[in-house]
């Protein structure tokens, strides 16, 4: 049986980010898109691992899942030469696969920030219609 530390809001369970269109010309100069940021939102925090004779839980940490593009994160579809990046709302980077660095938690109600965007991949820019499917995983320590 496993103790539950937090639940996640029903508009952060599934979410479909649609990215701004972008001229190729202005990838190409910039090197990456706008930001679209989002959020997850964890409800109903408890911090009760339990177990009787253990300290409740301090800390949470995310990790996100997708196909790796050289530490991007690989779209699909008819768009060449780009890859997604997620961003922490302190800059650091996300790759797929690796776990973020810990988050203090200390309410019942968390906000984790991040940003989303568009990056160059090294391969030949082609316009199109692109998607990815990105998971994310939260341990609770």
């Amino acid at each position: 049986m496993v103790s539950k530390a937090c639940d996640i809001a029903m508009e952060s369970r599934y979410q479909s980010i649609e990215m701004p269109d972008m001229s190729i010309s202005v990838i190409k100069r910039a090197g990456e898109g706008t930001a679209k940021p989002f959020s997850i939102h964890l409800v109903d925090c408890t911090f009760d691992n339990g177990e009787a004779d253990s300290a409740p839980w301090q800390f949470l940490q995310v990790t996100f899942d997708g196909a790796d593009d050289d530490g991007l994160f690989q779209v699909t579809g008819d768009a060449g030469g780009v890859a997604l990046e997620i961003a922490s709302k302190n800059g650091e980077e996300i790759h797929p696969g690796q776990p973020l660095s810990y988050t203090e938690i200390s309410d019942d109600d968390i906000k984790l920030d991040y940003e989303l965007r568009l990056k160059l991949n090294h391969e030949a820019l082609r316009p199109g219609d692109y998607s990815s499917i990105i998971k994310y995983r939260i341990d609770y320590f």
